[in-house]
């Protein structure tokens, strides 16, 4: 039995690059992620940090700079020679910086010399399976995107004119390693070359050298690049294709696969800003967890357990990585509040229009997804809307409806519509008081404008589809409308009524049952005239509200729904009575107050309640 590790050194940059040897990132690793300062946290600035302490050591005559550990595996069977298992960032920035070197000094005379001395050392006569071959480069990746970046810089081509997808880091690390030769080295060849004999002759490594597969993943799990922790994505994918190490066949023959259809699934997520990780979990939960929480932690440990094994990854692992891309491309559409029918979903258009931080619903959309129904996935999503619309409401933190998650993933998973609304409708009781309290509270809904408009929208959406209106969905159409002026003090004195006092009435401004929705346009207008003016009339002109087609608004002028176009009156008519959607009359014929606040809000929670199966 071989030993696990074979060796371990401590040479410079140029004794790894005279071995001749060639290095290849392989398959499992995660693609390069060091940042530069061309990307935009300026904290995190890998590249940039490695060419700075570099410099900063050559400037103070160190004897030596440490570049970090570098771990390989050899394979005598394979067409490379080492495998990077370890290392690859501080590898690649370093192999970058040589090839921005190589093609600055292409555009300059009289460097023929110097640029003949960095090609011997990165491509020229390699070790290749074994055999000595002309023209090969030092370094080369399984990614096919940095593959063809790689190449094109070895070929001393302008890869500043080209595009290539999905490796931003990868580019912008060779741009920082152009900046840093003209900026920090003033584009001067001596002051470069200077720098570079510094780099081969005194940066050093700790070189890791294993020939055992097996450990060669356990060693990958362990290690990581400095400053950037190895993710679970980047321990999952090394975990899946570690399921293919005892028969190197279906490794041979699955891996490009398991890699496309990884990198589909990281540019869905990166399509849309999604973190990685998260979308695991999300993934998990809604499709196999059937436990109380599922953390990053957990995650690895269980696919090793039987209940994890129930997951068939490791004798399927292209199955299981088609369900996670067609939960990515799911979630993309999710994004765009598309159902699975590809067409707007209003259930995922508000919660996302309106609270977009939240995501925590997901995995139950990704389980009603599963059942493969339209009608059924809809009823589910309905349900979530009013879920998250009342924990909103309540300010109940996203993270303790998470917790809930995955018993409500296996009751949707079991296609039982009645159950799931059972279990929905016991979280919602808990939150409910709270929700109620504050959506009657006038200071709450002063402080939350967007929760307010949420509502008032809502409500005029469902209005507007049952009666064949065409009304917006886009919230950026509508501004919030104060029926009682919100801010003119001389507004608020004109409109309330006799004998109430002007703090009384002024409580009433900011209550939903004073609010409506107005386009800009119509609300600028509006302004701080008084409810009489908008709802009744204007000096002997039509009230302000009149032209409006917003049902909501236009309820108030004359109360009935069927004069909006298309409507069918009597069903209009029946809903309208159902729940009291109708004109309220001003009191003593010109004012509106609490009586009118008051029978509004209780339309608007007859509709939501209604809307949603919940007691409002």
């Amino acid at each position: 039995m071989s030993k696990i590790i074979q060796d371990i050194e401590s040479p410079s940059l140029e004794e790894i690059l005279q071995e001749k040897k060639q290095f290849f990132i392989p398959d499992f690793q995660r693609n390069f992620v060091w940042k530069s300062n061309q990307d935009k946290n300026k904290e995190d600035r890998h590249v940039n940090l490695l060419l700075e302490d570099i410099h900063s050591a050559m400037k103070l005559n160190f004897d030596e700079y440490y570049l970090g550990p570098i771990i390989t595996f050899e394979d005598k069977k394979a067409k490379w020679e080492y495998q990077v298992i370890d290392g690859q960032q501080r590898m690649t920035s370093t192999v970058l910086f040589i090839l921005a070197y190589k093609n600055f000094l292409i555009k300059v005379k009289g460097q023929a010399k110097q640029i003949k001395v960095l090609d011997n050392l990165l491509f020229e006569n390699l070790v290749v399976s074994g055999k000595v071959e002309e023209n090969q480069q030092f370094l080369r990746t399984s990614s096919i995107n940095g593959s063809k970046f790689l190449d094109d810089l070895f070929n001393g081509e302008d890869v500043s004119k080209k595009n290539y997808r999905n490796i931003s880091e990868l580019t912008n690390a060779y741009k920082t390693c152009m900046k840093f030769l003209e900026n920090d080295l003033d584009g001067n060849p001596a002051t470069i070359k200077k720098f570079f004999n510094y780099m081969k002759d005194k940066c050093f490594v700790t070189w890791v050298k294993t020939n055992n597969f097996d450990e060669a993943f356990t060693i990958f799990e362990r290690m990581n690049d400095r400053g950037l922790p190895l993710t679970t994505g980047d321990k999952l994918k090394h975990y899946i294709l570690s399921t293919l190490i005892d028969d190197k066949s279906k490794f041979a023959s699955d891996s490009p696969l398991i890699n496309k259809l990884w990198a589909d699934i990281e540019d869905n997520l990166r399509s849309i800003n999604f973190n990685f990780d998260k979308f695991i979990r999300y993934h998990l939960v809604a499709r196999y967890w059937d436990e109380s929480y599922l953390t990053l932690k957990e995650v690895l440990p269980w696919f090793r357990s039987p209940k994890g094994k129930k997951t068939k990854l490791a004798t399927n692992q292209i199955n299981f990585l088609q369900k996670m891309k067609d939960d990515s491309e799911l979630l993309k559409m999710f994004k765009k509040s598309h159902g699975l029918n590809d067409e707007l979903n209003p259930s995922l258009h508000f919660p996302r229009s309106y609270f977009g931080s939240v995501s925590q619903h997901m995995p139950v959309l990704f389980a009603a997804a599963t059942i493969n129904d339209d009608d059924y996935f809809d009823k589910v999503a309905l349900k979530m809307e009013g879920l998250i619309f009342i924990y909103s409401l309540a300010d109940t933190k996203w993270n303790l409806l998470e917790r809930e998650l995955a018993e409500i993933c296996t009751i949707v998973r079991s296609n039982n519509i009645t159950k799931f609304r059972k279990k929905i409708d016991e979280l919602i009781e808990v939150q409910i008081s709270q929700a109620r309290a504050n959506l009657t509270d006038h200071k709450y809904l002063e402080d939350h404008y967007m929760k307010s408009k949420f509502v008032l929208h809502r409500i005029d959406y469902e209005i507007g589809t049952r009666f064949k209106f065409d009304p917006s969905i886009k919230r950026e159409q509508y501004t919030l409308e104060h029926i009682i002026p919100q801010n003119s003090p001389e507004g608020l004195e004109a409109s309330k009524p006799p004998k109430v006092s002007l703090d009384e009435y002024s409580k009433l401004r900011h209550r939903i049952g004073n609010m409506t929705i107005l386009s800009k346009s119509n609300n600028s207008i509006a302004g701080d005239n008084t409810p009489f003016q908008k709802i009744k009339d204007n000096n002997g002109k039509p009230p302000l509200y009149e032209g409006t087609f917003i049902p909501m608004t236009k309820v108030l002028i004359d109360g009935k729904l069927e004069n909006i176009s298309g409507s069918d009156s009597t069903k209009t008519n029946k809903f309208a009575t159902k729940h009291s959607f109708k004109r309220v009359p001003l009191h003593e014929e010109k004012y509106w107050y609490i009586d009118q606040v008051e029978k509004r809000e209780k339309t608007f929670f007859s509709v939501l309640s209604d809307l949603y199966g919940i007691d409002l």
